[in-house]
């Protein structure tokens, strides 16, 4: 059990301050690059630590695998890290590289998790298979000498896929979920006391904690109040890390009220308690931008609030700056911009495109951001009861597909999940020579992914070859 610190101590953390924060109508003034890149720098240097350093010096050392641990361990570091220079292409890297380490006799604790959450991300084909690697992985990791962070997100995730795995059979067993939710909480205090760890890590974890228990517990405040009290018995009462956990709580709290509902159907009630959480939210969030303008978590929490308060594009448009500025290496930020340009939030169809259009016209390949534009189209399509009939009712649509795949597998050819989609996408275009080549060139490392489902998976394999032939004619 957690030890729990005085009342005022809680209070502190759980009530408003009496002073009005700083306005969020617009964020605050663009931080100075070079002090940006200095963070920036903290974090990639705190997960090279954390992997590639605490791999250097395991007993589990081998020449027969040490390189491809090596490559797996660096690229998820990059991923963690949100390194604005990384190269590309990481989430396959790193599953191929801990294949190939797991395939030698690798058994250290992290690149079985490495290798687990590479499968989920990348090559997930079976979830039972999914849950099996997690579960090994965190059950070595428990027993090690690995950083408690790793060890509380590797059983975080092992939670999240065997609830998944569960709703995929229509199954209500909950058997040792809990136990796989408590085992990532017992390592929080650890992790509290880890003052240089990044924020996004220690937020992120934290809300997917608190959603494990929300599945299971149907309300993720006394679980908050807990996890508030271990933070503010480790860390002091000015600390950041405090507030931004606060306002991550509040906005999944508000969301948890409004529920995923049409607006139409959220009752007045609802949409009242909706309403004041994000308010709270929102002077959390200020008071954490006020003690760090740094901070890379802020923006996309202030994103999240507009979203549901729906001030206006402008403000929109100012955190989105401000948070591309603070945290170039995010994909996270573009992602819900677009999410803001839906039809059924604040924007249309047109505004989705001619953002995405922007973001492939900078070709930015490394942190992925032309596939907005794919991922644009993909929400576009899924209005329509066949997706064919989307992607072909504009010769555009299948033009920029085709930039958009065509620019990034000359850059990464190796990307088999990509290539996957691609080869999903110009079947819905109606290429279906092209979709076959597609396929031809994946050969057995298809990932069924983008289809869903093995079968639907072999159904469009098939189906382009069989088209393809007339179109060549």
């Amino acid at each position: 059990m957690f030890s729990l610190p005085s009342m005022a101590a809680i209070a502190l953390l759980l009530v408003p301050a009496a002073a009005a924060p700083p306005s969020t109508a617009r964020a605050p003034s663009l931080p100075d690059p070079q002090q940006v890149n200095a963070r920036v720098a903290h974090d990639i240097a705190w997960c090279r630590n954390t992997l590639v350093r605490g791999y250097e010096e395991s007993a589990a050392r081998n020449p027969k695998w040490d390189a491809n641990a090596f490559d797996a361990l660096n690229a998820v570091a990059d991923l963690w890290s949100r390194n604005p220079q990384r190269a590309g292409n990481e989430q396959e890297r790193a599953w191929q590289a801990s294949q190939k380490a797991v395939r030698a006799g690798c058994a250290d604790p992290l690149i079985l998790y490495v290798n687990a959450a590479m499968y989920e991300t990348a090559a997930l084909e079976d979830l039972d298979e999914a849950v099996r690697l997690y579960r090994e992985a965190a059950t070595a990791l428990d027993g090690s000498k690995y950083a408690s962070y790793v060890k509380a997100r590797a059983h975080a995730e092992t939670a999240e896929v065997m609830i998944q795995n569960a709703r995929a059979k229509r199954s209500t067993e909950a058997r040792g979920i809990g136990e796989q939710i408590e085992s990532a909480r017992e390592n929080l205090p650890a992790i509290a006391a880890t003052k240089d760890i990044p924020q996004t890590l220690v937020v992120d974890l934290v809300g997917s904690i608190l959603d494990l228990d929300r599945d299971l517990r149907a309300d993720r405040k006394e679980s908050f109040h807990a996890i508030a009290a271990v933070f503010a018995k480790a860390r002091p009462a000015g600390d950041v890390i405090h507030r931004l956990l606060k306002a991550r709580f509040l906005i999944d709290y508000a969301w948890d009220a409004r529920g995923g509902r049409d607006a139409a159907h959220v009752t007045d009630n609802a949409k009242a308690v909706f309403a004041s959480r994000l308010e709270a939210a929102e002077r959390e969030a200020a008071k954490a931008a006020a003690i760090d303008p740094l901070s890379p978590v802020v923006a996309p929490l202030m994103l999240t609030i507009e979203l549901g308060q729906g001030v206006g594009r402008e403000r929109m448009e100012s955190w989105f700056r401000y948070g591309t500025a603070v945290d170039p290496g995010s994909y996270q930020i573009y992602a819900q911009k677009l999410r803001y340009l839906e039809p059924q939030w604040y924007g249309s169809p047109e505004d989705m495109i001619a953002y995405g259009e922007e973001l492939l016209a900078a070709r930015r390949w490394n942190l992925k951001l032309p596939f907005v534009l794919a991922f644009a189209y993909f929400q576009l399509g899924q209005r329509y009861e066949d997706p064919s009939e989307f992607y072909q009712e504009k010769p555009q649509t299948c033009r920029d597909i085709k930039a958009i795949y065509d620019g990034y597998l000359k850059q990464y050819p190796d990307a088999a999940y990509e290539r996957s989609g691609y080869a999903l996408t110009l079947y819905y275009c109606g290429d279906y020579a092209a979709a076959s080549q597609q396929f031809k060139t994946l050969g057995s490392d298809g990932r069924i992914g983008p289809f869903l489902t093995r079968a639907n998976y072999d159904n469009k394999r098939i189906d382009s070859a069989a088209r393809a032939a007339p179109q060549r004619r």
